[in-house]
């Protein structure tokens, strides 16, 4: 009851958040098809619905793979045994896989809510610092996506509480328990190993270099045993430990700046600097407020500079809290994905929302305390971030997927019209695949391995003559510019012949001659 009491309205704010995430989840499935689902999460939704027919780890039942993040796939697959009935519109399994991504998005709410309850005793902190993490519309379209980011995100918030608890009392079994979560975060996601070198940083940052080797070992050890099995059914399966998806992406960017400039380390640094630049200008937009964050963020300086946060500064060095070294594992998230791999999709730093939130439960008790929290500059600031929110959304997420509606309708002309046994070839496979009556070969290599093969080679048109792949449907941008260097031939189109043509976003299906 005192619990209750002390913190009603930040679980109002969590119901609330629950039932809004819940009610997306269950709007008919056009909605989650143009607004929220993207063409990746199909590649889980193939691949856990031939796992549960028999048909093994693959995206079309036949080509074996290893291109997704295993624990996500583990968390689904109960849904497609129960659910799935094996017809062409199968969206009873993906409704239930929405439906835990809301219970993921809850549950980090309730694991962010043990954190901030470390900093401040206001309920109303607590509930302000909720409604950022429930009402901003990009993180809840994000953690709605069908693929393992309500997963990675919870288990990094789940990371940050683990640390916390071995910061605030070291001991054998919160360094085995911060292991843990460290795998299966991992698991979760696999570039999420920055955020653990983070945790093992400040293991080494808070006990020195001698005496930090049995934390560091003991939450190693741990955290590895939890990713073992999956590297070594790697290694055994494929005879490497990387997944086809972390590979085939960043392969193909890197060679699309040969193709457009040649080989020279000048256009490698531009692209470098190009790709740090347009990520880092992409990320604030994720936190649908960022005017009021960076306004935020300006009076967090002026604290530290000015005010009494002044008198910390002397001491932080030596008292750096272990949220900061968990939050550089962000940073090395982003220069790994945006600076070297140039491979970034907005999912992949939704994240940073969960470290603003944390920052946010500790700086708004801080003005709290000083008294700069009255009600009348609360109001406002809380009804003008709502609004935020709802501008956000009406601009830039309103059907922001709606393409994908005409390629379900283009799969859905093939199912009639092209002969049963065809076998077809695209590189955006993942819908495609999903609702075909037809084997769809995945040619982008991230959820098959022989076409990453085919892409190594730069043989991507005979590995569709030895597949046997009589149409192709897809994009021609991905034939004329984005594949070109990979095909192995000059001149695709004299090759195809096109049978239909899709007439909003120009899908073509050809047939290989």
């Amino acid at each position: 009851m005192t619990f209750l009491r002390a913190n009603w309205p930040a679980l109002v704010v969590l119901a609330l958040g629950f039932a809004l995430s819940l009610s997306l989840a269950f709007l008919p499935f056009d909605f989650a098809l143009t607004n929220l689902l993207s063409d990746d999460s199909f590649y889980y939704f193939d691949i856990a619905r031939n796992i549960t027919q028999g048909l093994g780890s693959s995206a079309d039942g036949v080509n074996p793979t290893n291109g997704y993040h295993p624990l996500w796939l583990i968390a689904i697959l109960p849904f497609f045994y129960a659910f799935s009935n094996g017809s062409t519109f199968d969206i009873a399994p993906i409704q239930g896989v929405l439906a835990l991504s809301a219970l993921l998005h809850v549950a980090t709410g309730f694991v962010l809510l043990a954190i901030i309850k470390r900093y401040t005793k206001s309920a109303w902190v607590k509930a302000g610092v909720l409604g950022f993490w429930f009402f901003n519309p990009f993180l809840l379209y994000q953690m709605l996506n069908g693929l393992e980011t309500p997963l990675s995100v919870f288990f990094i918030a789940l990371l940050f509480l683990a640390a916390i608890r071995v910061a605030e009392l070291p001991s054998t079994r919160r360094f085995i328990e911060a292991g843990i979560v460290g795998g299966l975060m991992m698991l979760s996601r696999l570039d999420t190993v920055f955020y653990f070198l983070g945790y093992l940083a400040y293991l080494v940052y808070r006990h020195g270099f001698r005496n930090a080797l049995r934390p560091v070992l003991i939450s190693g050890i741990a955290a590895t045993l939890v990713v073992a099995p999956w590297l070594l059914w790697n290694a055994v399966s494929f005879g490497t430990v990387v997944t086809s998806s972390s590979l085939a992406s960043t392969m193909v960017n890197h060679e699309l700046i040969v193709q457009d400039h040649g080989p020279s380390s000048l256009q490698t640094l531009k692209a470098a600097v190009y790709m740090t630049d347009r990520e880092a200008r992409a990320v604030a937009p994720f936190t649908g407020i960022p005017v009021v964050l960076f306004i935020l963020a300006g009076l967090c300086i002026a604290w530290f500079l000015f005010g009494k946060g002044r008198a910390m500064l002397p001491r932080l060095p030596s008292e750096i809290p272990v949220e900061l070294f968990i939050a550089s594992g962000f940073v090395l998230n982003f220069v790994a994905n945006a600076s070297i791999r140039w491979t970034a999709r907005p999912w992949y730093f939704i994240a940073i929302n969960l470290l603003i939130a944390i920052w946010l439960g500790w700086f708004l008790e801080k003005l709290r305390e000083e008294g700069y929290m009255h009600r009348f500059i609360a109001v406002p600031l809380i009804l003008f971030s709502l609004f935020l929110f709802y501008v956000g959304w009406s601009k830039n997420l309103q059907d922001v997927a709606a393409p994908q509606r005409q390629m379900l309708e283009t799969t859905q002309w093939m199912n009639d019209n092209l002969p049963a046994d065809a076998l077809l070839g695209a590189f955006n496979s993942g819908i495609q695949g999903y609702f075909s009556t037809h084997r769809v070969v995945n040619l982008d290599g991230l959820v098959n391995n022989e076409a990453l093969a085919a892409l190594q080679r730069k043989d991507v048109w005979g590995y569709m003559q030895d597949e046997g792949i009589e149409y192709l449907a897809d994009y021609d941008l991905y034939l004329r510019y984005r594949y070109k260097s990979f095909l192995g031939i000059d001149d695709p189109f004299s090759q195809l012949e096109l049978v239909y043509e899709e007439p909003i976003t120009k899908l073509h299906v050809f047939k290989l001659n």
